[in-house]
């Protein structure tokens, strides 16, 4: 799949509107569907990742981003584990910044 302007558009979106499920059901401390959301959320986000390296012009400029963006979802991910929130909101605010930063980048690339 190419990634076009439209296609990150619509994931951006999406990856969003998951991502901030997850922080809706972890601060009511549910963690197990949290972290169940989070999985889905995850699969989704290094899907979303592979296609954009899939695409050499876009591979080239995000690629050292994705390092810092794996690291950030694990970090999430062993937070919701532990059912650890103070961890986990910690996490999560880095993750969304990386990702916003990440999402900035990508849509002026497909301009």
């Amino acid at each position: 799949m190419d990634v076009t302007a439209r296609w990150l558009d619509v994931e951006h979106r999406e990856l969003d509107h998951a991502l901030a499920e997850v922080e809706f059901l972890a601060e009511r401390r549910a963690f197990d569907p949290a972290a169940r959301r989070f999985h889905e959320f995850r699969e989704r986000f290094l899907a979303h990742l592979e296609t954009e390296e899939a695409d050499p012009k876009v591979a080239e400029v995000v690629k050292p981003a994705h390092a810092r963006l794996l690291a950030a979802l694990d970090a999430v991910t062993s937070a919701l584990d532990r059912h650890d929130y103070a961890e986990f909101s910690s996490g999560v605010t880095a993750l969304g910044k990386l990702v916003a930063a990440h999402e900035r980048d990508e849509e002026a690339l497909a301009r």
